[in-house]
């Protein structure tokens, strides 16, 4: 039986990683159709396959933005992670629920601060999980934040949930 992590970055830009005992990572952007959640594609992948026990899963907890976005921006997150926690439960799945700032201190150690949380979120990313491009498609030419984020949820999660 293989023992894994799942770290969710909320959002409809955002990501799944499924980390496994070896630190191999399985990721996928958030699955969408058009701009609505593909509810039963995340229910997929958060389903346990044959040899599989998801040990937890970690959901970022996003919160509303005064400043920086707009009523229905807000309403957006919160309804994705709505969905997410939803999902989860109904799966029968432990979670947390993680602020950004508690992920990011565990999986940003030891790695040099830029000035674009996303660089540096990307460059712990490579430094915990090597070998990897966190690319979203075979045609992406970017890594895809939502995957790096979601990638460092995981790793978070399973420094603190692994031997359960």
């Amino acid at each position: 039986m293989s023992k894994i992590v799942i770290g969710i970055d909320v959002g409809k830009s955002g990501g799944i990683a499924k980390i496994y005992p070896d630190d191999s990572v399985e990721y996928f952007a958030m699955p969408m159709i058009g701009k609505e959640y593909d509810i039963q594609g995340i229910k997929e992948i958060l389903t346990a396959k044959d040899g599989e026990e998801i040990v937890h899963v970690g959901i970022e907890h996003v919160h509303a933005i005064q400043q920086r976005a707009g009523a229905s921006s807000n309403f957006s997150f919160g309804l994705g992670k709505g969905i997410l926690m939803g999902l989860t439960e109904g799966l029968g799945l432990r979670y947390t629920l993680v602020n950004p700032k508690t992920w990011q201190k565990e999986a940003w150690e030891g790695v040099t601060r830029q000035k674009d949380n996303k660089q540096t979120s990307l460059l712990a990313a490579k430094r915990l999980f090597p070998g990897y491009s966190f690319l979203a498609t075979e045609r992406s030419r970017v890594p895809h934040d939502g995957i790096v984020d979601a990638t460092l949820i995981g790793y978070y999660c399973k420094l603190k949930f692994f031997n359960e």
